[in-house]
């Protein structure tokens, strides 16, 4: 697919669907949003470095 990315707003770029963990589920579903390749690269290493520094930041673990 091929769109605006959500988060860097670039025009063109191929797209994936990159599904939001930290965000409340909808009716049981996890809410998504489309991004490019570039910057789901960039989210991926973020949060592991969270996860690899013992950062919780998944809600649905932070609810419990």
């Amino acid at each position: 697919m091929v769109g605006i990315c959500a988060m860097c707003k670039e025009k063109g770029t191929d797209l994936t669907k990159h599904h939001v963990h930290e965000a409340p589920k909808r009716n049981g579903i996890t809410q998504t949003i489309m991004i490019c390749q570039k910057c789901h690269a960039n989210h991926n290493l973020y949060t592991m470095a969270l996860r690899d520094n013992n950062i919780v930041t998944d809600r649905r673990e932070l609810e419990s």
